[in-house]
């Protein structure tokens, strides 16, 4: 039996191992599960002893390990308390943290009995003694006190469970808290009849105390914290985005942070402010008092929009705040680099702008140039036409005729073809289509210094030329109208 107990105690021991090890590598950054490794861990410690006060020589050398296992079940209470308030009411750990004062007098009475084991003052304890076991000596009726006390602790955690089962938020984990509080209902009431059996069925009952509420909790936990599969979508999710991350409670302190959040150094348990350059701190503290707001920064020689919004739980009470960081660096790189390129497009429109501003005067240079209007007399103009007449030049040429007769009040305009190369079908109906709209304006229109080639151009070509007043030269043109005038 003595066998079957031992092989039982280290096969717990292997368990409970596993299942810390395995919680604390997943759900770290969860505060329930370090509290549940550390309450995990204490139990090993605990069932250690026990199993080496069982095989201890004398009194004298199993005398440490029952004081390892007195401290360790007054820790136990204390740590199954605070474990239950960060599951069940994770805001007990801010503000005024009430769960301070609740654990308070049981960290206070564990010091005290770790002191009066200790240095064996007697005051609750005395000596040791063999009973099939090694146990001590209760002091009556100071040890009242520490059984009364290490009762109560239980009831807390009682009375905690009662209060989550009520409370409309964990509607949905009910079952669970149940569970939980039947299986801790379980370790008190085998924890009061533990005198009652003897051997190795009082090792056992010892070891089975914890053992329900353990699997309770690490389902509840696990369930929770990683096997839920919204929670798991947004675990991968916050860890996958390159966004910063960062939750902290209404002090500051970060109490999750992901790893981009991380890799700037946002660590768990640190103020977040604290974080950052100075030259940020007062305005951050603007934003933590619930109202939140944007702000960019620069940090580790990037540049940052940070957006801080407050966290609210289900009653509309602030709970914390939540601050994500977008790295703004290449972003605002392209920006200038937009703006760079907005400013030289500008330029350049600017500079087009100017150019075909002149070449608008040049072209109008040059239309001057090659269908000059020259006022030789009142109300007589001389056009020379340069080059080749054709069809292209035929609006311009109209163009400037008319508004040179409307413009100078013109009654004769000579056209002087002296220079005139070529003549196409095109421009000779544009010529005779200029003199008769010439006529409309009250001009009259002769043609001068006709080479051969242009008349027979025009000959050739049929058209209409009677009532066409030409002169052979410029000098007997202008002497006629002249003459007219005398």
């Amino acid at each position: 039996m003595v066998i079957l107990a031992t092989l039982f105690a280290l096969g717990l021991v292997v368990m409970q191992i596993a299942l810390a090890v395995f919680v604390a590598l997943r759900a770290w950054d969860y505060r329930p599960a370090r509290i549940f490794t550390y309450l995990t861990s204490l139990i090993v410690v605990i069932v250690g002893s026990t199993l080496v006060r069982d095989v201890a020589p004398t009194p004298d050398q199993a005398y440490p390990f029952l004081v390892v296992l007195i401290i360790g079940v007054s820790l136990y209470i204390t740590l199954l308390m605070l474990l239950l308030a960060a599951l069940f009411f994770p805001e007990w750990w801010e503000g005024r943290c009430p769960i301070r004062w609740i654990s308070l007098p049981y960290i206070i009475s564990t010091l005290i009995i770790s002191t009066d084991l200790l240095l064996r003052l007697r005051l609750f304890v005395g000596d040791v003694y063999f009973n099939e076991i090694y146990q001590l000596e209760y002091m009556m009726p100071n040890a009242l006190f520490m059984i009364l006390l290490a009762f109560l602790g239980q009831l807390v955690g009682v009375g905690i469970l009662i209060a989550a089962f009520v409370a409309p938020q964990h509607r949905e984990l009910r079952g669970t808290i149940g569970l939980l509080l039947l299986a801790l209902i379980f370790s008190i009431s085998l924890g009061l009849t533990a005198g009652q059996f003897s051997g190795a069925v009082a090792r056992v009952t010892t070891l089975l105390q914890s053992l329900p509420v353990l699997i309770v909790l690490a389902y509840l936990i696990l369930g929770t914290r990683l096997f839920t599969p919204n929670r798991a979508a947004i675990d991968l999710a916050l860890k996958a985005t390159h966004e910063a991350v960062v939750v902290a409670d209404r002090q500051g302190k970060i109490t999750f942070s992901n790893p981009s959040a991380q890799a700037l150094g946002f660590e768990l348990e640190q103020n977040f402010i604290a974080a950052l350059h100075a030259d940020y701190h007062d305005a951050l503290h603007q934003f933590v008092d619930g109202k939140g707001g944007e702000l960019r920064i620069e940090h580790q020689a990037r540049f940052y929009d940070l957006t801080l919004a407050p966290v609210y739980d289900e009653r509309g009470a602030w709970r914390g705040s939540l601050l994500l960081a977008r790295d703004m660096t290449e972003r605002a790189q392209r920006r200038i680099e937009l703006e760079e390129e907005r400013t030289r497009l500008a330029q350049l429109v600017v500079e087009l702008e100017a150019s075909q501003r002149e070449r608008a005067n040049l072209n109008a240079t040059i239309e001057a140039l090659t269908l000059p209007l020259i006022p030789v007399l009142p109300g007589v103009l001389i056009m020379p036409l340069i080059g080749d007449f054709t069809a292209e030049r035929m609006a311009t040429f109209m163009r400037v005729l008319l508004e040179g007769i409307e413009q100078r009040h013109a009654r004769i305009v000579l056209v002087d073809l002296t220079g005139l190369s070529l003549l196409d079908m095109g421009g000779a109906q544009g010529l005779l289509a200029a003199i008769n709209a010439a006529k409309l304006l009250g001009a009259s229109c002769v043609l001068v210094g006709i080479r051969p080639e242009v008349a027979e151009a025009l000959v050739a070509l049929g058209l209409p030329l009677e009532g066409i007043a030409t002169a052979a030269t410029l000098e007997q043109a202008v002497h006629f109208q002249v003459r007219g005038r005398a």
